[in-house]
């Protein structure tokens, strides 16, 4: 899997040096923040063995009830339609959460403006997202799952009222409605398989639960601060131009995330489809746990960066070194156990996902420190180098996709992306290596 690592009175670009940020007065204390910590990587770590659990059940629900051609189809929508949602973020909420963790006295402030951005941002990238599937000319029963999958365009604004979890280390706010949304998402893609439902029910059962999800965090963001809806363009001008870098980032990333998947279903067949998309899926799991890891670390990178440069110098070491202890017998063990994985989860008939999977668990492993990287660049406000790093990665994929897909089919896909991931993760690491030894 690819991943995205590139998001009045605000500090534009160059400025976050001068800037007198702080904390939340209840995170001043260290060991306070220390245990903030540990509880909002906890909380992270039970939201991904839950969401694993979940995954995988339903990987193994759906490949036995769609077969090769339709679970091809349910990953082909499923990674799509995602892919336009930058266009109703454009990297705005990251750069959100990164100045309000520097100065939370404008938490309220920028919260309503960031609500009222993001809805402006939505009606355009579900016209682009209908445009472009028109364009791409999908069958008639893909068309129509896109068509309505797109909905969950509409749901971005509300994602924004989360940032106040986020930014005092609240992530069990968070993650307990998405848990229980999780497995109640579980109970009705169950339904819609027993009762022979097909596959449209699939989406509208996410569609509705991420809803259910969205609706109770407002609930309880309401409880903590209520945002100030009163409009200011001037926020929404200082929050477009710090995240162009990083919008533009996040767009060539989403395009690289799902390219392969595309082309696949341009340059090969059906079935080549399927049998990348479900080791894809198994993959695309092993990297919650990086981002979980740099998600909760991301505030303390954006503040320490200028109050505290000796804390910044041993979070960002020790995350790495957890990141690459991580990632080594992850990568050793499912490469060892590939074929069993396959063959206790799928259908017979997708066998050769195995070796996708021994190749693609390589490029994942990869992005353990690559993610972490990323998110200091970010909190250093170096997020124009995260957009040349995923652009040039994008060359190099399309290339080799355009080379490998039409003589070796699913395997050219894995090679080109493994390739790719190379660049994607050598880069931000070298960088920030430089930034960390230049703060000595």
């Amino acid at each position: 899997m690819k991943i995205n690592i590139g998001r009045d009175n605000l500090a534009p670009e160059g400025e976050a040096g001068a800037i007198a940020t702080r904390l939340p007065l209840a995170l001043q204390n260290t060991g306070t923040v220390t245990r903030r910590i540990f509880k909002n990587i906890g909380w992270q770590y039970l939201n991904t063995l839950v969401t694993l659990i979940s995954g995988l059940l339903m990987i193994y629900i759906l490949n036995h009830y769609l077969g090769i051609e339709g679970y091809g189809k349910y990953n082909l929508v499923l990674g799509f339609v995602p892919t336009f949602q930058i266009l109703t973020d454009w990297g705005v909420t990251q750069i959100a959460l990164r100045e309000i963790a520097k100065e939370r006295s404008q938490l309220t402030l920028i919260l309503g403006n960031l609500f009222w951005l993001r809805l402006a941002l939505s009606l355009p990238a579900l016209l682009i997202c209908w445009t472009v599937a028109l364009l791409l000319n999908y069958s008639g029963e893909v068309l129509f799952t896109i068509f309505l999958f797109s909905a969950l365009l509409l749901h971005g604004p509300f994602e924004v009222f989360s940032l106040v979890f986020h930014v005092d280390l609240q992530s069990k706010y968070v993650v307990i409605p998405t848990i229980i949304c999780t497995l109640l998402n579980f109970g009705l893609v169950s339904s819609v398989v027993i009762f022979n439902l097909g596959m449209a029910p699939i989406f509208g059962a996410i569609l509705l639960t991420n809803a259910l999800r969205l609706g109770s965090g407002l609930i309880l963001a309401g409880k903590f601060e209520r945002p100030c809806f009163k409009l200011n363009f001037s926020i929404w001008r200082k929050l477009l131009l710090m995240a162009l870098p990083l919008g533009l980032t996040s767009m060539v990333s989403a395009i690289y995330q799902q390219i392969d998947v595309v082309l696949l279903s341009k340059l090969a067949t059906p079935y080549a489809v399927g049998i990348y998309s479900a080791a894809l899926r198994l993959t695309n799991f092993t990297t919650f746990i990086p981002l979980a890891i740099a998600s909760s670390l991301f505030p303390l990178f954006s503040n320490y960066y200028t109050t505290d440069q000796e804390r910044l110098r041993t979070l960002y070491r020790q995350a790495l070194a957890a990141m690459f202890g991580l990632a080594l017998p992850l990568v050793i063990g499912v490469t060892l156990l590939s074929d069993k994985i396959i063959a206790f989860g799928f259908k017979p008939e997708f066998a050769p996902v195995s070796t996708v999977l021994s190749i693609n668990i390589w490029q994942s492993a990869m992005l353990f420190p690559g993610i972490l990287a990323g998110y200091l660049l970010i909190a250093a406000g170096q997020q124009k180098i995260n957009l040349w790093v995923q652009l040039t990665s994008l060359v190099i994929d399309v290339a080799l996709d355009l080379l490998l897909i039409p003589n070796f089919s699913f395997l050219g896909a894995a090679l080109a992306n493994l390739i790719s991931t190379l660049a994607l993760t050598a880069l931000p690491l070298l960088i920030a290596a430089r930034i960390i030894s230049k703060r000595d």
